[in-house]
């Protein structure tokens, strides 16, 4: 017997002795696409226009696999996880400007030539569990979380736990750890805690909604300045565009606590003529107790209402939202908040069927927006964002079909440099077309007419306060051929 079958032979007698069951069962599902892009979006997060920009042009590959393993019924764990770099993104050197570790070791390496960066990056990792006989189910570890407002507070990974029961009537209840500076520290957390509950009438859902947000800047740590760990601070996104004049909200250093507030209604319906309706409401309200300072009240609330109808074989969404702002002669205000100030990510409004003015839904590393974070933050204020976008999708011949969508936003609040509110429209069209059983080819592309929100004359600039940059923005274009396989 070689060696190999020696150590076979030597595992399978353990396992009979130890009495393992090896009886789990193992679903898997994924994707894995690849995106030859040329874009005008020049920057991660929010989008910031400027004049006579050089687009980019790159192919960008990710991949996601999820692996469920049920280790009884209605027990087991999800790995989901995912790997993403450009091609010829360096394995030892840098990509995107972001120097590597040692070893080549990031996440978003490994396309270049030799490859082999390790880049595998954790999206969720937790337990589920069903209780027999009982309408409960629960997930305890990091797991996808979304609000019941089409993410507009939160749609990212979390570590917590989250809980759901009942039949005729659906509770959710979830506790999350957003940020935890120290763990010998209890006051330099951010937490966020969640309970809703919705109801089927006939064709028709309504529900309730309320969250809390807790965040304890302690020792001047917390995520709404700039003092604690790179990448920490939320708004880091924004200060990459020094031309908004972004500074921190709250003084380097400084101590505070956050306390933030939602409550909310949501639901859908059908009206006569096969109209579908859905709709939602949540007011946002607290304070923010900084520590030697002023304190600063939260006051903020988003609606949204959209309506979807198939007339023959096109499918129409039209679809209006509205986030409130801050009043620009209260210095000590916030507006809307949301998960956005703690990650990059962490929520954005992805219904819009834009690709330019709000965050494409089918944005892989390279996210970009006019509205990216739809609290709209310029010039150390909360501007909010109000928006009016069309969709149609609809069978062309065969295995190909299309999309066409228009949108124009408004900020809700004037910006102060210029006194402008119109953001700008957008057109955008996309084609699909089937190659083979879960395999597509899509060829996208939007076009973005720049409002004269972003124009600053110098006069302007040098009338500010907030050191705003001059601007005379162009438009903005981006189109990408995308190949995508599943399992």
């Amino acid at each position: 017997m070689n060696k190999l079958g020696l150590v076979i032979g030597m595992l399978i007698a353990v396992i009979g002795l130890t009495g393992v069951s090896w009886a789990a069962e193992l679903k898997t599902d994924g994707w894995l696409g690849t995106k030859t892009a040329y874009s005008q979006r020049t920057s991660l997060g929010q989008l910031y226009p400027r004049e006579d920009v050089q687009g980019s042009k790159y192919t960008h590959m990710r991949g996601r696999l999820l692996f469920n393993f049920i280790t009884a019924p209605g027990v087991g764990l999800v790995w989901h996880n995912e790997i993403d770099f450009d091609f010829g993104s360096g394995a030892y050197g840098q990509n995107n400007g972001n120097p590597a570790a040692p070893g080549g070791v990031n996440r978003g390496f490994g396309g270049g030539l030799g490859a082999d960066t390790v880049n595998l990056e954790t999206k969720q990792l937790y337990m589920y569990f069903k209780v027999p006989e009982i309408p409960l189910k629960a997930n305890i570890g990091v797991n996808w979380i979304t609000d019941d407002f089409d993410w507009v507070i939160l749609g990212d990974d979390a570590a917590g736990f989250t809980v759901n029961y009942g039949e005729s009537f659906d509770i959710r209840l979830g506790a999350y750890r957003f940020w935890e500076e120290n763990i010998t520290s209890i006051n330099d957390n951010v937490d966020f805690y969640m309970l809703s509950g919705s109801k089927k009438i006939g064709k028709s859902k309504i529900g309730l909604a309320g969250y809390y947000l807790w965040d304890r800047g302690s020792n001047g740590d917390g995520v709404l300045n700039t003092s604690g760990p790179s990448g920490k601070n939320g708004f880091a996104s924004l200060a990459q565009n020094a031309a908004t004049g972004f500074r921190s909200l709250i003084p380097t250093g400084t101590d505070y606590e956050l306390k933030s507030y939602f409550a909310g209604i949501f639901g859908e319906t059908m009206l006569p003529g096969a109209i579908n309706l859905s709709a939602w409401g949540v007011y946002n309200f607290g304070e923010v107790d900084v520590q030697g300072g002023s304190d600063i009240d939260i006051n903020g609330f988003a609606v949204n209402a959209r309506l979807s109808k198939k007339i023959n074989n096109v499918n129409l969404t039209m679809n209006g939202i509205y986030i409130s702002g801050a009043d620009k002669d209260d210095d000590q205000e916030f507006g809307f908040t949301n998960a956005g100030l703690y990650s990059l990510a962490g929520n954005f409004y992805y219904k819009s069927g834009m690709m330019i003015l709000m965050p494409d839904g089918d944005d892989w590393n390279y996210s970009s927006a006019l509205v990216y974070g739809i609290s709209n933050i310029f010039e150390d204020r909360f501007l909010g964002v109000t928006g009016a976008f069309l969709n149609a999708d609809f069978p062309i011949a065969g295995k190909l079909t299309g999309k066409v969508g228009v949108g124009t936003i408004f900020s809700a609040e004037e910006r102060v440099v210029n006194s402008e509110k119109y953001m700008g429209s957008e057109i955008n069209a996309k084609l699909y077309y089937q190659l083979a059983p879960k395999m597509t080819v899509a060829l996208k592309g939007g076009y973005a007419f720049i409002g004269d929100f972003y124009k600053v004359s110098a006069a302007q600039a040098a009338a500010s306060i907030k050191g705003v940059a001059a601007n005379n923005p162009d438009d903005v274009l981006y189109t990408y051929l995308e190949f995508k396989v599943s399992l």
